[in-house]
């Protein structure tokens, strides 16, 4: 009774075959059949084709059903991504050649070990790591950046994520990790980081929008002009000047030159907390984005004050 049940659906699906499985309209493929059609059983070997874990074959490959082109779309993205597999604990199921090309391995050299092999041993020994394919195994995926450790101990950094595959009742049955290697743009951003910090420790820096309003400032500008952070975030930089000069059409062409871009670099009187006259040598830098629209203005100065002082005293 069961056997004819089968039987007969694939007799009423047959006639869709008849069209050519490469026509424009295509997005389906024909794969080989089982007995046991539960999600459970079912997996995609390293053909494309549908293959089962359990039940007897039935009619093997006189007979086919229809899935979706899920695996023609996992192909195109392993011909550009780091693509691997893992069971639902860790273990290594497969890998693409991207992958082992960016970690330095040989395929045969992790297949069937854990994921722990590509992490320190502290963080693998951690806490944070148990709950990591914990939260993995529960069915939930993780998007970030992580740093791996490739053969001989290279470290490497990558965008990933890691994507639990459910069957039809929720059961995870192995995660499908995609990666991409940043370790060039990440070693660029730390030292470009590293470079700013630098820079901060010995400069006093604010940024601002384009149109003039405080967006941050560091330690040494807020007490280069006597300021706290709370009583200057939000109001313009004409604050620093004198009133009349803010009011004045050569203020607004600084401003507006800003906008356009055009880097501005000279001394300059500007006024702290209490009125307080200071001088400082600064750099106003507009910033751009990937569009070339400037979207702040950061400023780069040192103060100057006792110099000038010293200057005036003399003369």
């Amino acid at each position: 009774q069961r056997r004819r049940r089968y039987r007969s659906e694939f007799l009423r699906l047959r006639p869709s075959l008849r069209r050519p499985i490469d026509s424009p309209h295509d997005k389906l493929r024909v794969v080989q059949c089982s007995s046991d059609f539960s999600p459970d059983h079912a997996a995609l070997n390293n053909n494309g084709a549908l293959t089962f874990r359990r039940g007897r074959l039935l009619w093997g490959m006189m007979m086919g059903i229809i899935v979706s082109d899920a695996d023609r779309v996992l192909a195109a993205l392993g011909r550009s991504l780091a693509v691997i597999e893992f069971s639902p604990t860790g273990e290594i199921l497969k890998a693409n050649s991207n992958f082992c090309s960016t970690l330095g391995y040989e395929a045969n050299e992790i297949l069937g070990k854990h994921h722990r092999i590509f992490v320190h041993p502290a963080h693998a020994a951690s806490a944070s790591y148990k709950a990591f394919w914990d939260k993995l195994g529960a069915g939930a995926f993780i998007a970030d950046e992580f740093k791996r450790v490739g053969k001989g101990g290279r470290e490497i950094w990558i965008q990933a994520t890691y994507n639990p595959v459910v069957n039809a009742r929720g059961r995870v049955l192995k995660v499908v990790k995609f990666a991409s290697d940043i370790t060039s743009a990440k070693r660029k951003a730390v030292e470009d980081a590293e470079k700013l910090s630098a820079l901060s420790r010995s400069q006093a820096i604010i940024e601002f929008k384009p149109s003039g309003e405080i967006l941050d400032a560091n330690e040494n500008f807020l007490s280069t002009l006597g300021y706290r952070l709370d009583e200057i975030a939000g109001r313009h930089h004409s604050m620093f000047v004198d009133p009349t000069y803010a009011s004045s059409p050569d203020y607004a062409n600084f401003w507006a030159g800003l906008r356009r871009g055009e880097y501005r670099s000279a001394d300059f009187k500007r006024f702290g907390k209490g009125g307080r006259e200071i001088w400082i040598q600064a750099s106003y830098n507009p910033i751009r984005d990937e569009n070339g629209d400037v979207v702040k203005v950061v400023k780069f100065a040192t103060d100057l004050t006792d110099r000038m002082s010293a200057l005036e005293t003399i003369g």
